[in-house]
């Protein structure tokens, strides 16, 4: 799978180079991503501007990331999205189950004001 990495501040945003997440690209990208986590990156932005097509394998490498980092407290979210991935989101509702953003600049500022969960 091709993708661009950059920092900002202290979140890594992963624009995702590819038309279509599907299962010919998920187990990369999550694997990928579970690096990042690994290496201790608490911040994760997917850029999903070129992404037309999701499958559910998509979803799914989405879902795990997104569990796995707001099970510790740290910041996951979508970033610049495709009417045509909003609606797949949409029919399987789990548009509300990612922090979704119009924008990099919207996703990079809501992650300054997420306050940790208390224990």
């Amino acid at each position: 799978m091709k993708t661009k990495e950059k920092i900002v501040q202290d979140i890594n945003i992963i624009t995702l180079l590819e038309l279509s997440l599907t299962a010919e690209y998920t187990n990369e990208l999550k694997q990928y991503l579970l690096g990042l986590i690994q290496a201790g990156k608490r911040k994760i932005i997917i850029d999903l501007s070129w992404v037309h097509f999701i499958d559910s394998t998509g979803i799914a490498c989405l879902m795990h990331i997104n569990h796995t980092l707001n099970q510790k407290s740290d910041y996951f979210a979508l970033c610049n999205p495709q009417e045509s991935v909003i609606h797949i989101l949409d029919l399987a509702h789990l548009r509300n189950v990612f922090q979704c953003f119009g924008s990099e600049n919207e996703a990079v500022l809501a992650s300054s004001t997420k306050q940790p969960q208390k224990t």
